[in-house]
């Protein structure tokens, strides 16, 4: 595996702050498992998506993977919203007492939920939750911490082990094939793959991503990719690609070519076709007019 990420690159508290601009995509997918990056935001996904029969959280943070778990078992453990919302900000003593205490709880979650870094991260970031969703959208929809309705949803998934958390290095694409590999033989098919910014960042590069998207053709080929990217002025863009329509490795490369690369803003939201990408494809000026 890579090295773990700098704390630069511990993106633990959601970034992300209007994710229903992604809804369409995410609404798009087919039934399935809700797969990618990152801690908070796939729950967001599953819940925008409303098809999700798994969350997997897919990170090459160890942080990360600890935050995931140890949410994953608050939920699981919580007797309804309110409790969890009472341990999300709940002291380190009160999280032991909860753990040992919870019959729904493994050792190894149990042993999570006694971890003071496992508590630190998850209480020191409640400040998402918290927002005025009436500002600028910010977490509108997905703020299950505040939805009975949300929450049970998302409950439901935790207590039958149907959300799950994997240590995957997407610049390792041997790695990725061996987790997607295992997935599928446990009869988990992804059909939405949220990448967030990864693909052009610390834990892939565009060339990776150009490779990741001609083995997913091998995989399947309903599956949804998200790619996001922020614009100037800082906000964030969704695009969804099916990587199954038929573009070669070296096509791909092309497409991901510029890290600074901006797809057009009247895409976001969007998944885009086979012929909207060659389109944008043929009008970046960084890459050559037609595909080989």
């Amino acid at each position: 595996f890579r090295r773990e990420p700098s704390e630069h690159f511990e993106y633990v508290r959601p970034n992300e702050r209007n994710p229903i601009f992604g809804a369409k995509i995410y609404e798009a997918a087919e039934e399935g498992a809700f797969a990618g990056v990152g801690t908070e935001r796939m729950l967001f996904a599953a819940l925008l998506g409303k098809k999700a029969t798994h969350i997997i959280f897919l990170d090459a943070s160890t942080t990360s993977n600890l935050y995931n778990l140890a949410n994953i078992a608050l939920i699981k453990a919580s007797r309804n919203v309110s409790t969890y919302r009472k341990m999300r900000q709940a002291p380190f003593a009160d999280w032991v007492k909860f753990a040992q205490s919870s019959p729904l709880l493994s050792k190894a979650e149990k042993r999570v939920l006694s971890n003071k870094k496992a508590h630190k991260l998850v209480t020191e970031s409640n400040d998402w939750w918290k927002v005025d969703a009436r500002e600028n959208q910010t977490f509108k929809g997905v703020n299950y911490v505040r939805s009975a309705e949300q929450f049970k949803y998302l409950q439901g998934l935790a207590r039958t082990g149907k959300m799950r958390v994997a240590n995957i290095d997407f610049g390792n694409n041997s790695h990725v094939d061996q987790v997607l590999t295992s997935l599928e033989n446990q009869g988990v098919r992804v059909s939405m793959l949220d990448l967030s910014n990864s693909w052009n960042s610390f834990y892939s590069d565009p060339a990776n991503a150009a490779r990741l998207m001609e083995r997913l053709q091998r995989y399947s080929e309903n599956t949804i990719v998200n790619l996001t990217q922020r614009d100037k002025r800082g906000r964030w863009l969704y695009y969804g690609i099916k990587p199954y329509i038929g573009l070669k490795v070296s096509e791909w490369k092309r497409f991901f070519k510029s890290g600074d690369f901006l797809w057009p803003i009247e895409d976001d939201g969007k998944v885009l076709t086979s012929e909207r990408i060659q389109e944008i494809y043929k009008k970046n000026k960084n890459t050559s007019s037609n595909f080989d």
